[in-house]
């Protein structure tokens, strides 16, 4: 009996073991394929426990997680040129798919199996084409194409955001120039800390500065070099940061827009640093040997390998939120592991707390935990709220501060750049809350977010004195930002600062710059060029000059003995040594498209740029080349007119503003050309056709030019206010003001907030002799904005024909009050107070517009003409020279100035400056009659009568002229 009891105890334990070979368990995040003997498959084995047989038959588990697979490898293109290439790509295997890889893979582990076929894909794309090929976008989709023909058979999904790079190794010959041009830098010995304040503005800091509320800018200032920084324009802040980065113009450096399409998916993307076409600062000095950190600069993701730290702009905008338990995308940082070093010290929007919002704005707990809660509610809607926005921006702020100090704390580099965003968004987010009150904002908004703006520049400068606090003493601090934001009574009243695809109608050209430290001269410095920066940055390092940068070193910024010591070489170009740009194409990038949302929500891109517009065509990307031309075939438009082709990847607002700088450089045709691609783009696309119409006016075809213009006011639901400028010029050219008025006024009734249609109606009523009817007018548009500058400067020019100027003086201090630093207002009051007989009070009002602004030449020039009715003409003299030197084409100062020099007797003079000038303005009616009088002062009366006659033949209509003319013909 035992024995058979031990015989089926055996047999049971056989028949168990039997069963559990026969059955195997798939985990949850994986499919599984069992192999039978026959070399057949089952395949899909889902996620639990299956039965298998024959008993112990091998199963292969595979992940149903995305896969990442990375890794570099060298290709030779078709005649054996050697190619680098970087490659991250996330892959899936698909449902039903699992057959194909499991018979191919043969055993071998799948992720390199896997890298295994994307890189024998990648090394026959080189293969199959020349090396200049491959160094364009298209080689880098041809690349993405033949990885999908790769992965297609074998049902692998690739995801559309991978990152694809080639690269140029450098050649021996590279290599041997540039250790010769290394040779050639100079040792300055300085190191360079730039701090980038995008929508810094002096107005406010001057404000704050005169109240001891910004110590470390006014420190600063007060001891280095300062002035404005100005742009060309667009203002729009990838433009400007990238033109600061390269010393080159937009349509050089190709950064023309907020969006570009990625060629891979087609979709609308944030641009990146794979649309650049020229060397950055910190490829030009990787090249040169010298390493530099940069953190957050705009358009720098996908981060490149530099001597050095790149934090591109994607680690933690507001526009682009961090989220810590979301692994960002490949290139956030270089090196790459950098952040997961820093990652721990970095906060999301959500770590925020109530203390730190109650710093910038009048919230109770209870209102701020209830806002917060919208977020997990309604994400969307959520951070539209101001509050929650602040949230964002303040992380944003904390964590590109945090590794900055963290970068200086390792060790300062020769070059250190940090780009903070905060203050432009909080401008966009509550400049409309600040003071004065404006009419749409209630007394509790204004009670809760008034102080917002000036809090968070307090803010901002602490954050600078704590940099300041950790650089040695031999750093060269350089403070700018790329443009300025409108405030007090100069903000527009018609639109929110968040307007939606116009977010530069509340930006000012005029940005800040300050440079102190060791070898920088203390004083004014009037304006600077956003280009001037990189060649003044690589000056001071001892790198030498490239001729093709296209600004100007600050050498009134710079010691004299210092510049004499580093006497700078010059090169031809920095994109003709060292490492060639890497072709890269990226995809948009974890959250692009909610960066895309932001964007929007701040007004930044309007509708037009949707990421899904259907009018964009999708294609490889092919950036147009240097000289503007797109590439391409051609299209036909409406009236048989035949237009290039738009190049993929770019949106009408791309051309648009790669036109306007076009245009600005008088390149009418390549303007043209680039209009009418942004129309094929985007038809009735407003700025386009303004910008055609502004180039049928250059060609002298008005008539044109106003109908292109009208067709853009129609199509525009919120006209550009260029265009309604450019539509009310034409107009008033063609002689056909009272029709322009009446176009005007239906326009006002269409936008009834808005200033701009209002102050060119009157304008236009003022031309058709109608003045009673454009003071009205122009009285509305101060109801309006109590500021408007155009609205004041007609009323004013109408009410001194009139004789009239104390009437306005009411609404000019009205305007004042809102806007105390405004030079024009001041102007006008000091000219007002003269009509008053108060001449002491005219002086003081300029003067102390001079105070802000001493290279304000119409300020000199009208105290200088102040100053010579209260004989006072030796001071107007020197004013008027000096307004002269600043500016030799305003012929207010020369007239002025031969005037003074007729009144001290000193005829050689006046007719010196007289002579100074073009034969062809010497015919100005104004020269003609300043000559003139001083002749007649100094008792020449001959002479003063044969300018007399000359000028009356210029314009018979001058009653005063005329009356000199008997009073000389009597004496003689």
């Amino acid at each position: 009996m035992r024995q058979r009891a031990w015989v089926i105890a055996v047999a049971a334990a056989a028949v168990l073991l039997l069963g559990l070979a026969c059955l195997f368990y798939v985990p949850g995040s994986s499919r599984g394929v069992l192999e039978k003997g026959d070399s057949s498959l089952r395949v899909e084995l889902s996620p639990g426990l299956h039965f298998r047989w024959p008993p112990f038959a091998p199963v292969s588990l595979y992940p149903t997680v995305a896969l990442r697979l990375e890794g570099e490898l060298d290709a030779a293109s078709r005649e054996g040129a050697v190619i680098e290439m970087r490659y991250s790509l996330n892959v899936r295997l698909l449902d039903g798919g699992l057959e194909a890889v499991h018979r191919a893979r043969s055993g071998r582990p799948l992720v390199v199996f896997l890298k295994e076929r994307a890189e024998s894909a990648a090394r026959a794309t080189a293969l199959s084409r020349p090396l200049p090929e491959l160094l364009t976008p298209g080689a880098i989709q041809a690349l993405r194409e033949a990885l999908q023909e790769t992965f297609d058979p074998l049902g692998v999904w690739i995801d559309p955001e991978a990152r694809l790079t080639w690269a140029v190794p450098l050649s021996p010959e590279r290599r041997a120039q540039l250790a010769s041009l290394r040779e050639q830098m100079q040792d300055t010995g300085l190191k360079i800390l730039l701090v980038g304040l995008d929508g810094a503005d002096w107005d406010l800091i001057d404000q704050l500065d005169e109240r001891g509320e910004v110590p470390n800018l006014s420190r600063l200032k007060r001891e280095g070099a300062w002035g404005s920084l100005v742009s060309d324009g667009p203002l729009l802040s990838p433009l400007l940061w990238t033109t600061i980065a390269t010393g080159r113009s937009p349509d050089v450096h190709g950064v023309m827009d907020f969006l570009m399409k990625d060629p891979a998916s087609g979709r609308m993307v944030p641009i990146s640093a794979s649309f650049r076409r020229v060397k950055a600062l910190w490829n030009i000095l990787t090249d040169f040997g010298l390493e530099s950190d940069f953190v957050a600069w705009w358009a720098t993701w996908p981060a490149e390998p530099i001597a050095g730290t790149m934090v591109s702009d994607r680690l933690s905008y507001s526009l682009f939120p961090f989220v810590k338990q979301e692994a960002p995308s490949y290139g956030t940082t270089y090196p790459e592991e950098y952040l997961d070093e820093i990652r721990s010290r970095l906060v999301g929007d959500d770590d925020i707390a109530y203390d730190e919002v109650k710093r910038f704005v009048e919230v109770t707990r209870e209102e701020f935990w209830k806002l917060r809660s919208w977020v997990a509610e309604r994400p969307r809607a959520a951070y539209r709220h101001p509050v929650n926005h602040l949230t964002r921006i303040l992380a944003a702020t904390r964590n590109y501060h945090t590794i900055a100090l963290d970068l200086l704390a390792k060790g300062q580099r020769r070059l250190t750049a940090v780009y903070y965003q905060g203050i432009d968004e909080i401008n966009h987010r509550f400049a409309h809350f600040a003071p004065p009150r404006m009419d749409r904002i209630s007394e509790e908004e204004f009670r809760q977010y008034s102080l917002t703006l000036e809090r968070f520049y307090r803010y901002q400068d602490e954050l600078l004195g704590e940099l300041l606090e950790r650089v040695d003493e031999n750093t060269v601090v350089i403070v700018l930002s790329d443009h300025g934001f409108a405030n007090g009574i100069e903000r527009p009243r018609d639109a929110t600062p968040s307007i939606e695809g116009r977010p530069a109608k509340w930006h000012i050209r005029e940005g800040i710059r300050i440079l102190s430290g060791p070898v920088i001269q203390a004083g004014a410095l009037g304006e600077g060029h956003q280009m001037d920066v990189a060649p003044t940055v690589l000056r001071l390092l001892g790198v030498p000059r490239a001729e093709d940068l296209q600004g100007q070193v600050w050498e009134n910024a710079i010691d004299p003995g210092w510049l004499e010591r580093f006497k700078p070489r010059t090169i031809a170009s920095y994109d003709d040594l060292g490492s060639i740009l890497a072709v890269s194409s990226t995809g948009g990038g974890v959250g692009a498209q909610e960066m895309i949302e932001n964007l929007r929500r701040l007004g930044y891109i309007g509708g037009g740029d949707s990421p899904d517009d259907s009018g964009e065509e999708a294609d490889h990307l092919s950036p147009p080349p240097a000289d503007g031309s797109p590439p391409g075939g051609s299209e036909t438009l409406a009236g048989n007119e035949t237009v290039p082709s738009p190049p993929a990847g770019t949106t009408a607002s791309y051309h648009g503003n790669l036109a306007g700088i076009l245009l600005r450089k008088g390149d009418l045709d390549g303007a043209e050309r680039e209009y009418r691609v942004a129309l094929a783009k985007m038809p009735h696309f407003g700025p386009a056709l303004g910008g055609l119409a502004e180039i049928e006016h250059r060609r002298g075809r008005p008539e044109e030019a106003l109908g292109l213009a009208l067709e853009g006011l129609q199509h525009s639901p919120d006209p550009d206010e260029t265009l309604i400028l450019a539509v009310t010029r034409l107009f008033l050219q063609l002689d056909r003001a009272e029709e322009g008025a009446q176009r005007m006024g239906d326009l006002v009734r269409r936008v009834p907030r808005r200033v701009a249609p209002r102050v060119c109606q009157g304008i236009l009523l003022l031309k058709a002799g109608k003045g009673s009817e454009a003071e009205q007018v122009l009285k509305r548009a101060l109801k309006v904005d109590p500021g408007s500058v155009g609205a004041l400067q007609e009323l004013f020019e109408l009410y001194e024909e009139q004789e009239r100027l104390p009437d306005l003086e009411r609404a000019l201090l009205s305007a004042l009050e809102g806007n105390p630093r405004s030079v024009p207002l001041r102007n006008w009051l000091a000219w007002v107070r003269e009509a008053r007989g108060d001449r002491e009070a005219a002086e003081a009002y300029f003067r102390d517009a001079l105070e802000d602004d001493p290279d304000h030449v119409e300020t000199l020039v009208n105290l200088g003409s102040l100053l010579i009715d209260v004989e006072r003409l030796e001071e107007a003299v020197a004013l008027l020279r000096r307004a002269l030197d600043l500016d030799g084409a305003r012929w207010q100062s020369r007239v002025n100035l031969i005037i003074a020099f007729g009144k001290l007797g000193r005829a050689d003079e006046a007719r010196a400056m007289f002579d100074d000038v073009e034969e062809i303005d010497r015919e100005r009616t104004e020269l003609l009659n300043a000559i003139a009088y001083a002749y007649y002062l100094n008792g020449e009366r001959q002479r003063a009568l044969g300018f007399v006659e000359r000028s009356l033949a210029v314009e018979p209509q001058q009653p005063q002229v005329q009356r000199l003319r008997e009073t000389l013909l009597e004496s003689s």
